[in-house]
């Protein structure tokens, strides 16, 4: 059986960082684009036009409004288009795909075959925890 073990070459490696408009995603993303920057790896950033939210606050019947959507698409590519005028780097790609966060992000890294995710949390705890639940956690 051969052995399908990626091998890590820094300078052929991409990085996912996944933002969502926060100040802890902002932080990760200067982290992970100054890290990319040291390793001469490729990033993609990506913020998750979250569904979820939309179909719960917009929809109507389960269809979305597309005027809402299209409200949100405008949030995460001003989210993407910020981090990426605050912080330039030459290999930086902008994703801003429709999903569920965690399982969007988790396709994205496969299909940008990423080598790293990097994100922030909000540092929920106790109960609204168990609730919500984290994104960076269900990654």
């Amino acid at each position: 059986m051969a052995n399908t073990t990626k091998q890590f070459n820094p300078v052929n490696s991409e990085i996912l960082v996944a933002v969502d408009g926060s100040k802890n995603s902002e932080v990760a993303a200067h982290s992970g684009i100054e890290l990319a920057k040291a390793l001469k790896a490729s990033v993609t950033l990506l913020c998750v036009v979250d569904l979820s939210n939309i179909v719960s606050t917009a929809a109507v019947g389960g269809v979305v409004d597309n005027e809402i959507l299209q409200i949100y698409h405008e949030e995460a590519e001003k989210i993407v288009d910020g981090i990426a005028k605050k912080f330039p780097y030459e290999k930086l790609k902008k994703s801003t795909p429709e999903g569920l966060p965690a399982e969007t992000i988790l396709m994205a890294a496969e299909k940008h075959k990423a080598d790293m995710i990097i994100m922030g949390t909000h540092g929920r705890t106790g109960s609204r925890h168990l609730r919500i639940g984290s994104v960076a956690e269900n990654v």
